[in-house]
């Protein structure tokens, strides 16, 4: 059993959904239909090991991970640190918003078209980030003062 976020389909409510506990046929089949706009999966939660190491993929992706390549040729010798899906089927566009992801990304778009608005790390003392900045990295990762990390 997955949950499927699911929220008006206008642009300015994007995201502020609820969860409608389905299971992942279940959920693809909307989306395959066509005629489904309103259902999004989104980030699924990932299990912490016993030294509180979340683990690399949720239950979900570890269902579906002989469907891919964990690593990609495209990625060299980067290692994954997290493996995700996102799936949705909107004709009218979405925007997640501006934010910044924890994990560097790789896109795979399957059908239609992704923008991103990327900004230079050397911008983020003018952003409107969630918290006190502690350490901008250069590739772009933040660290929050009181919850500094590697």
């Amino acid at each position: 059993q997955r949950s499927s976020s699911c929220s008006s389909p206008t642009k300015s409510t994007f995201g502020n959904g609820y969860e409608i506990p389905m299971t992942f046929p279940q959920f693809a089949s909307l989306i395959a239909s066509g005629q489904d706009d309103r259902h999004y999966l989104t980030t699924q939660d990932v299990h912490s090991n016993s030294d509180g190491r979340p683990d690399l993929m949720s239950p979900l992706m570890k269902y579906l991970q002989h469907d891919f390549p964990l690593q990609p040729c495209i990625m060299g010798n980067l290692i994954p640190q997290n493996i995700n899906l996102w799936m949705g089927n909107s004709q009218e566009g979405v925007s997640s918003g501006l934010h910044h992801d924890y994990h560097d990304n790789l896109y795979i778009v399957v059908k239609g078209t992704k923008r991103f608005r990327l900004y230079s790390p050397h911008d983020t003392e003018w952003m409107y980030t969630r918290g006190k900045l502690g350490k901008v990295h250069p590739n772009g990762r933040i660290n929050y003062q009181g919850e500094e990390s590697t």
